[in-house]
């Protein structure tokens, strides 16, 4: 989450952030457990839908919840690769 944050802060800046993408979702995801079949498309939306979200927390609400958006987002995953 903070990676995100701090990206489009960078690109909202003007500074050219393409190089700064990783493929972090997939290490995430695969750490957590997902099997590469679990990870699908719709899985990656989920994902990606639930981090741009945190673009619009204004950043000193973000600063403070980051530990209860991070824990929410993780437990919302794990429901996700429990079925």
């Amino acid at each position: 989450m903070r990676n995100v944050k701090l990206i489009y802060g960078l690109e909202q800046a003007g500074a050219l952030v393409e190089h700064f993408y990783t493929d972090l979702s997939t290490v995430i995801l695969t750490l957590m457990g997902f099997e590469e079949k679990d990870r699908t498309d719709a899985l990656y939306d989920f994902y990606d839908t639930t981090m741009h979200a945190v673009i619009d927390v204004p950043i000193g609400e973000f600063t403070q919840q980051l530990h209860v958006l991070v824990e929410v987002f993780y437990a919302k995953l794990l429901v996700r690769n429990s079925k």
